[in-house]
């Protein structure tokens, strides 16, 4: 069998949008499973995400992945940057991560899951 790949361009802050959008290019969710027409589920769909989460608030990215897990067979791979700080300030750390939250800001692409500082 050959692998598929699907391209979707959806605002993953508004889920029932990307379901929609998804369930267009032929994924196949939980309640869509239906043995007489050989949808099969239990394959695992792949999620890259690199710098995609970082651009969300908390409450979407918790949305988003909530649902992602209990609607689909899902394997989630992600690498974003973490730049919560805490009582453990580096001030090197902590300059360079607020140079580059300004600079997202500055752009228009505020990084949402970061304080707003």
């Amino acid at each position: 069998s050959v692998a598929n790949s699907t391209d979707i361009s959806a605002d993953l802050r508004q889920y029932d949008d990307l379901r929609s959008k998804l369930v267009s290019s032929g994924f196949i969710f939980q309640d869509q499973k239906t043995y007489s027409t050989g949808n099969n589920v239990d394959i695992a769909t792949i999620v890259i995400s690199e710098c995609v989460l970082c651009y969300l608030d908390d409450s979407s990215v918790d949305t988003l992945l909530q649902n992602l897990a209990l609607e689909l067979n899902i394997v989630f791979i992600g690498y974003d940057p973490i730049m919560k700080i805490d009582s453990c300030r580096d001030s090197l750390y902590s300059s360079v991560s607020s140079m580059m939250k300004q600079c997202f800001k500055r752009n228009g692409a505020p990084l949402l899951s970061c304080d707003s500082s």
